[in-house]
């Protein structure tokens, strides 16, 4: 039977193999290896045989101290690799101020203010004002992704430890924006202050947009960002008048023509998420409903990561299968609404 090795799945499209596997410590793209594999498909050919030679001598039925050590050192080598991809392709900080958290403890953050200036009489009380202090909290939860695969497709090479690089950053990725978008949906509850409703109208209005950004703006709180799907965004280069009173701007057309979408729009980036498609689970990180505006401060929110990604590998002997766990710890919260609003009922 003949086989079909240069097939691109569309994960492995999602990213670019020399950011993840080619680069020294520095992050710094190593030239002896992109001159070694100059296209992608030379790079995953050649997992294939690494993934053969890796696992060729690991017999699950007689695990002993080197068959063990040289799982571990494949783990970690895969492990080194997904978090060099969490890492670069992180789109987290786009939206929320994002910090490091410390395990076991709770994550707090404290803001202190007041003060009121009141008349007064010669001869007569000062009245007093009190400070207050007002402490935000955020809820972290572990999470965990759960690989199986038999040894005997990976000495056969059907699956690559590459391919379980890429399967672990995007379903991490995926899950670490679902928590931001779900986090933003929750706190702006259709209907209230800080949302405007879009009117079902199927697609994303230009006087909606406006009086989101014009909300937050009023804010002065450093700069602002439009942030939703790719297909949910793209209406707003066919706006009119974001800096001529009959049209577009001479630059911002010639921005349409060269990427086919407008980056900014009324003093706000335009963020554009793309949709990561997930063909086994279904799961949707970004949904369509609703496109956020929120301030580039960020001080207003936070996202927090109190256990990096760390893992777990071994060959169970009674079924032969070479497991693989990646374990983390997120949370996130938004503690201040009048620095974002919510357009939704797209």
């Amino acid at each position: 039977m003949n086989t079909i090795t240069t097939l691109n799945t569309s994960l492995r499209n999602q990213y670019d193999f020399r950011d993840i596997f080619l680069v020294g410590q520095d992050g710094k793209l190593r030239e002896d290896k992109a001159k070694a594999f100059a296209t992608a498909s030379a790079f995953h050919e050649a997992q294939v045989e690494k993934t053969k030679n890796d696992f060729a001598d690991i017999d699950y039925n007689r695990m002993d101290s080197k068959s063990i050590d040289k799982v571990q050192a494949i783990a970690e080598t895969v492990l080194e690799k997904v978090k060099r991809g969490l890492k670069v392709y992180d789109v987290i900080p786009m939206i929320f101020s994002k910090a490091k958290g410390e395990l076991g403890k709770k994550v707090e953050a404290h803001e202190i203010q007041g003060g009121k200036v009141y008349n007064y009489t010669y001869g007569g009380v000062r009245r007093v004002s009190s400070l207050k202090h007002k402490t935000y909290t955020i809820e972290t939860a572990p999470s965990a992704v759960h690989f199986a695969i038999p040894v005997e497709q990976l000495r056969s090479g059907r699956y690559t430890t590459a391919d379980l690089v890429y399967n672990a950053i995007q379903a991490i990725s995926r899950d670490k924006v679902a928590l931001a978008y779900n986090t933003l949906n929750t706190a702006f509850v259709n209907g209230t202050q800080y949302t405007k409703d879009n009117g079902g109208s199927g697609t994303l209005t230009q006087p909606t947009v406006n009086k989101a950004i014009d909300a937050v703006a009023d804010y002065d709180a450093g700069g602002l960002s439009l942030i939703g799907r790719g297909s949910v965004v793209s209406p707003i280069s066919d706006f009119t008048g974001s800096s001529t009173t009959n049209g577009l701007a001479p630059a911002a057309l010639e921005e349409i023509r060269k990427q086919g979408f407008l980056s900014y729009y009324r003093g706000a980036d335009i963020i554009r998420l793309r949709y990561v498609a997930d063909d086994v689970y279904g799961t949707e990180p970004f949904g369509k409903a609703n496109v956020f505006v929120l301030s580039r401060e960020k001080s207003f929110n936070r996202y927090v990561e109190v256990a990096p990604v760390t893992r777990k590998a071994w060959v169970d002997q009674e079924h032969g299968m070479f497991h693989m766990i990646f374990e983390y710890e997120d949370g996130a919260a938004i503690w201040k609404l009048q620095y974002g609003q919510k357009i939704y009922n797209i």
